[in-house]
């Protein structure tokens, strides 16, 4: 499973570091989004939309290559399929533009929104399922750890608009990275 949880993180840091470099100027990493750069109305938004679904499936298939182990640890399969489903399903619906002045459907900016909150409950589910099941002092102290930074990086991503980009991207670095510990060896 470490393999596929491995290749998600690269395929999609792949692709954000792409679609970074594509995006114009008027895009700032600080203050915003990788959701942004899979916008509504914006040329290059496909390369962005596929890092999200290649990262849900990638994740989804190691699931399913993974089944007898996924079944026996069910608790922990359960909460990695919602939160991979979500991303892609995130994928599907764009945001709204960055730019000013560009007309955008509504609706489809509130479902990819729901998508992404639904996906950031489910790992933090997991998270807190993580730090409910595993033993051993250092195993909690760094669930708890991520959690408070996942938590903080949502709260104050959602709270500061000057700063919403870098938020994010903190927030993604503690996903892939707890993603990538919980799956290794070391936990």
């Amino acid at each position: 499973m470490i393999l596929f949880i491995i290749s998600a993180v690269v395929f999609f840091a792949i692709f954000s570091f792409i679609a970074e470099r594509k995006a114009p100027e008027e895009y700032s990493k600080k203050i915003n989004t990788l959701d942004e750069l899979a916008c509504q109305n914006y040329e290059n938004r496909t390369i962005m939309q596929w890092g999200y679904w290649g990262f849900g499936i990638l994740i989804v298939v190691g699931i399913l290559i993974n089944i007898n182990s996924s079944i026996k640890e069910f608790h922990y399969s359960i909460p990695l399929l919602f939160y991979s489903g979500f991303m892609i399903l995130a994928g599907l619906f764009s945001a709204k533009p960055f730019e000013h002045l560009v007309f955008y459907s509504i609706s489809e900016s509130k479902k990819h929104t729901i998508f992404m909150q639904l996906a950031e409950f489910s790992i933090g589910l997991l998270i807190m399922m993580k730090l409910i099941i595993e033993v051993g002092t250092f195993n909690r102290v760094f669930n708890v750890i991520v959690l408070i930074v996942v938590l903080y990086s949502s709260i104050m991503g959602g709270r500061s608009s000057n700063k919403r980009g870098l938020y994010e991207r903190m927030k993604y670095f503690a996903h892939f990275f707890w993603l990538i510990y919980a799956n290794s060896s070391l936990m």
